[in-house]
C-alpha cells in the first residue's frame, strides 16, 4: 500500500519470491536526490547564463568575452549559489500542495515583474533584472503541475493585457 495519496508513487516492491519489500519514503529528508538537485540547479544556472547573453544580444550591446561573462554571471555571482540552495530546499518537496502554491505565487510574481520590467524600465535595468527573473519564472512554471502552470501563465498574460502591455 502507498503511504502517500498519489497513486504514481510506489512505496512497496514485490520481490521474485513473492515477498514484499518496503521502499524508503520519497518524502523522507534522508533520501535527498543529490544528483537530481545538481542537474536541476546546473540547468537553471545555464538558463541564467543563456538569458544574460540573449539580453545583451537583444539590446545590440557587445557582451564581454564569453569566459568572463560566464564566470561573472554564473560562477562568482550569488545567483548560482542561491539557485542551488533553493532547488535543494524546495525541489524534493515540489509535489506537496503547499509547495505548489509557493511555486504558483513565484511564477505569477516573477512573470509579471519580468513583463513590467521589459516594458517600462530602461534597457540597463532590463539587462540586470531579466536573466534572474526569467530563471525564476521558468523554474516556477516547470515545478508546477501542468494545469496550475497554465493557469499561472494565463494570470500573467491577463495581467499584462490589463496593464496595456503588448507582445510586439
Amino acid at each position: 500500500t502507498s503511504k502517500i495519496g498519489s497513486p504514481s508513487v510506489t512505496t512497496t516492491q514485490i520481490n521474485p519470491d513473492g515477498s514484499i519489500t518496503e521502499l524508503p519514503d520519497p518524502t523522507d529528508a534522508s533520501s535527498t536526490p543529490y544528483l537530481d538537485i545538481f542537474l536541476y540547479a546546473s540547468s537553471l544556472i545555464l538558463l541564467h547564463f543563456t538569458l544574460t547573453l540573449l539580453v545583451h544580444h537583444q539590446y545590440a550591446t557587445d557582451p564581454p568575452a564569453l569566459v568572463p561573462v560566464f564566470l561573472a554571471s554564473t560562477v562568482f555571482s550569488s545567483a548560482p549559489w542561491l539557485i542551488l540552495l533553493l532547488v535543494a530546499a524546495l525541489h524534493p518537496r515540489a509535489s506537496h500542495p503547499l509547495m505548489q502554491l509557493v511555486f504558483a505565487g513565484m511564477a505569477i510574481v516573477a512573470g509579471a515583474w519580468l513583463v513590467k520590467a521589459s516594458n517600462d524600465e530602461p534597457y540597463m535595468a532590463v539587462m540586470k533584472k531579466a536573466p534572474a527573473l526569467g530563471t525564476l519564472w521558468v523554474w516556477g512554471v516547470v515545478e508546477l503541475r501542468w494545469e496550475i502552470a497554465a493557469a499561472c501563465l494565463a494570470v500573467t498574460g491577463a495581467w499584462g493585457w490589463w496593464k496595456g502591455y503588448g507582445v510586439w
